[in-house]
């Protein structure tokens, strides 16, 4: 029974992370865009979150 419990939270946890990795990447796209910066830039913004998201889940995982 105590392991479901960590099983349950350790991904309960994982989604909360999640969820506040997207909310960051939504407020720094609405930061971009209030400046009016290129899609360029936002596509490059999309692209180091995903690369970073990548990387620590990797780290957390190995």
């Amino acid at each position: 029974m105590n392991t479901n419990f960590e099983y349950n939270r350790f991904h309960a946890q994982s989604k909360i992370r999640d969820l506040q990795r997207e909310g960051m990447l939504n407020q720094e796209l609405k930061r971009l865009k209030e400046q009016k910066t290129s899609p360029i830039s936002i596509k490059k913004t999309r692209q180091w979150v995903q690369t970073l998201s990548l990387k620590l889940f990797r780290l957390a995982f190995s």
